[in-house]
């Protein structure tokens, strides 16, 4: 009874490409698009659309925590950024703090 290849019979002997020992920032990202494509496309009438989402939000999430607990300077050496100019493009800016500032001032 045949029930399909065995192991290792249907590799490709001179693959053009040579699998990688891990995911690197392109896949990461193309993984993360295909299952939000795959949970798109299946979903239910009525059910909310799952939007874009990159890996990149996640370190400007990281930049405006720390800009809002420690400061730009802090944020910017963690990201290892040369100046805080472009950890300003990173890390949003505290809007419930200026609030804050213009309600205690008046």
């Amino acid at each position: 009874m045949n029930e399909g290849n065995k192991p290792g019979t249907n590799r490709v002997r001179r693959p053009k490409r040579k699998p990688g020992p891990e995911y690197d920032v392109a896949s990461y990202r193309r993984s993360i698009e295909y299952a939000i494509a795959a949970a798109n496309a299946g979903r239910k009438e009525g059910e909310p659309e799952i939007p874009p989402w990159h890996p990149h939000q996640l370190r400007h999430n990281a930049a405006t925590s720390l800009r809002r607990e420690f400061g730009i300077e802090v944020a910017r050496i963690i990201l290892g950024h040369a100046t805080a100019f472009t950890t300003e493009i990173y890390a949003e800016a505290d809007r419930e703090a200026a609030r804050a500032a213009i309600g205690k001032v008046g």
